[in-house]
């Protein structure tokens, strides 16, 4: 199980770092970072994070989705996000990983997010428990 995020501002960082916590010290991963595909098993549940924004989702998050679909694994994979736009980000993810063939959980997860002056504070403690109740729940069916 692993955790794996693109976070602009540190607001999907804040949510990625919840549920790695809520997993009880997953690996949580940075796509800035490099998040290779060959470290993901076949069959492995991917937390996968994005902010939103009116042009989708993170660039390294489309290429990271590009990459997944072509290794031909069979993933389980949960979006969640931080999005200005009422959850734009996941359904950014959704389509961009839909377009590729991958098949998304119709669990996910997605908080206001900050754009300018907007939405100041968010995530906060109550985004982030969301986002790590919704993880305990889909790890323990």
């Amino acid at each position: 199980m692993k955790v794996i995020y693109e976070s602009k501002d540190d607001s999907v960082k804040k949510l990625a770092e919840g549920i790695a916590e809520a997993m009880q010290g997953i690996d949580c991963i940075d796509l800035q970072n490099g998040a290779y595909v060959e470290s993901i098993a076949d069959g492995e549940l991917v937390f996968l994070g994005s902010g939103g924004s009116f042009m989708g989702c993170g660039k390294s998050t489309k290429e990271f989705i590009k990459k997944l679909a072509a290794s031909g694994k069979k993933v389980r994979i949960v979006l969640f996000g931080s999005s200005f736009i009422k959850n734009s980000a996941v359904n950014a993810m959704r389509k961009t990983a839909e377009k590729q063939g991958l098949k998304p959980m119709g669990d996910s997860y997605n908080c206001k997010g900050r754009f300018l002056f907007l939405n100041a504070g968010h995530p906060n403690s109550k985004d982030i428990n969301s986002a790590k109740n919704l993880a305990i729940r889909l790890t323990k069916n």
